[in-house]
């Protein structure tokens, strides 16, 4: 758990050849974390991934209102969210 690794190194590649967290240098760029029982709700500390250009949560157990905080990554280019059942609200305008 307390490895010297960065979130750079977390994840797999799955069936799909989809790397969990792609990074450019020691920055993510992408993060895929659909059916890992995610549950909870999304913390508003997501915008601090300025750079994220993909986001998936598919598949998980998250509930609450989508954090506004999604709005400020303004690279993003995909989000997914569906199948969380008790996940609500609306995607930020600036991101639609």
């Amino acid at each position: 758990w307390l490895l010297s690794s960065t979130e750079c190194d977390w994840g797999e590649v799955n069936l799909f050849n989809l790397p969990d967290v792609k990074c450019n240098g020691d920055v993510v760029v992408w993060l895929k974390l659909w059916i890992d029982g995610l549950s909870g709700t999304i913390p508003r500390e997501i915008g601090l991934l300025r750079s994220l250009t993909f986001l998936s949560l598919t598949a998980n157990n998250l509930e609450g209102t989508i954090p506004k905080e999604i709005g400020t990554l303004t690279l993003m280019r995909e989000l997914w969210l569906k199948h969380n059942a008790n996940l609500s609200g609306r995607v930020p305008t600036e991101l639609a």
